[in-house]
């Protein structure tokens, strides 16, 4: 979708805080998921008996610097 498409504004005007002076915003690919599937660790998979996915999840958290039940921070809709 070009900035001069009827209702880029609405997906442009929170980008262009994140963009800053030095980038322009001159269009957004908008995607639309039809459906999802949850992110599960192989070792979840090949090795159930020995693997809980409560405990993957924790032992990544601090990995990637994050909370239980925060939104991603690039989370824009």
């Amino acid at each position: 979708m070009r900035r001069s498409d009827v209702g880029c504004a609405h997906w442009v005007v929170p980008l262009v805080p994140k963009a800053g002076a030095r980038f322009t915003v001159h269009g957004v690919i908008v995607v639309q998921a039809q459906s999802g599937e949850p992110i599960i660790a192989p070792s979840c998979r090949l090795h159930p008996d020995e693997t809980a996915e409560a405990s993957q999840v924790a032992a990544r958290l601090p990995t990637h610097r994050a909370q239980p039940g925060t939104p991603c921070p690039s989370t824009l809709v």
